[in-house]
Order: structure tokens, then sequence, then C-alpha cells
């Protein structure tokens, strides 16, 4: 299971959302869904602009730490960019 240090929260920006999901004792491991409403999570290191939860927690690269957490609320589908899995959006496509 990968969390995110203390460490690392004193040295990077680390948004709310990533902490509110690792929780106070930073052992929780990053979930892929929301627990109310089950919405798509995606995760953002310093060097990669999505990935899956998955992919999220077994990344261990110091040097390229996730960084910020959210949901995937619409548009089309994005793509890990460690693994390649699809995560759909909340939402679906946005009507043209």
């Amino acid at each position: 299971m990968r969390t995110i240090s203390l460490a690392q929260s004193s040295k990077l920006a680390i948004n709310a959302t990533v902490y509110a999901l690792v929780g106070a004792d930073n052992t929780k491991a990053l979930p892929s869904h929301t627990s109310v409403g089950c919405y798509p999570l995606v995760y953002v290191t310093l060097k990669r602009p999505c990935l899956c939860a998955a992919c999220a927690n077994a990344h261990t690269d110091e040097m390229d730490p996730v960084v910020e957490g959210g949901i995937h609320w619409e548009g089309e589908h994005v793509e890990c960019a460690e693994c390649s899995a699809y995560i759909e959006s909340a939402y679906g496509p946005v009507a043209a």
C-alpha cells in the first residue's frame, strides 16, 4: 500500500482532497471512488497527468509523488498514464 508521507507534505502543496482520502493517520490506501456518491477519482503526480487509484497506490517514486486527486466529473474518459486503464467520468461526455 502506498501512502503520502508527512515529509512530502511539508515540501509540496498536496491538496486537501488527497489528505482527506489517506486519513489523519496517513495509512489508508487511495480509493478509486468516493464513499458518498461513488464518483470516480483520478490522481496526479508531478510528472504524470492522470493515474488510476491502483497505480497511485503502487506509485512509490519519491521524486514524482502523488500531489493531487479529485473527481472526474464529466467529459470523455481519461486514460491512466501508468496502466492505460480507462477512467469513466461521473456524468459522461458533454453534449455538443
